[in-house]
């Protein structure tokens, strides 16, 4: 009897320690989920937004209650709608792992911001598709540089066109 006795008061403290751990891990989730530096929100099969993280409500100009009343769509921006809601389809009817593309999404205020997404499914234990998870990092001022090292070489190549004199490049060697 006292073997048994031993036993459930073993099984009475795993109790606690389990719930601790489970509040844990919850815990650790939950301020991860919050405090990442890039933008995370999870989405329904229809694109709906069931939760954001910070980040990505800084990002585009939303508090956390009104994006969650929004779709991706809503605040995709129109020239790339087509593309990703395409991608986003397979992706749900299992034809790709992941989604990894830059696209445009647009702020509360209508400006546009690059971001860089990549998207996957998240799936219960029987693999059945649960929700979507995006992972989004603002890449504006890649693009914002990306584009304006291309004027300068476009306006040096109408120079060189333009010059009344032949132009010869080399290097130091």
């Amino acid at each position: 009897m006292t073997h048994r006795g031993t036993h459930g008061l073993a099984q009475v403290q795993a109790v606690p320690e389990s719930r601790a751990n489970l509040e844990r891990a919850e815990m650790l989730s939950h301020y991860t989920f919050e405090q990442a530096p890039i933008g995370i929100l999870y989405a329904d099969r229809d694109g709906r937004v069931l939760r954001a993280n910070s980040a990505l409500c800084n990002l585009l100009g939303f508090d956390s209650r009104e994006i969650e009343t929004t779709s991706i769509a809503q605040f995709t921006h129109e020239q790339d709608i087509t593309d990703y809601a395409a991608e986003y389809g397979r992706l749900w009817r299992g034809e790709i792992t992941a989604i990894d593309v830059e696209k445009r999404y647009v702020r509360t205020d209508r400006r546009a911001v690059w971001v860089r997404v990549t998207t996957a499914l998240i799936r219960d234990k029987n693999d059945a598709p649960i929700c979507a998870v995006e992972f989004l990092r603002d890449i504006s001022a890649r693009k914002d540089l990306a584009a304006s090292l291309q004027q300068s070489q476009r306006l040096l190549q109408a120079i060189i066109a333009d010059l009344p004199v032949a132009v010869k490049a080399c290097d130091v060697d």
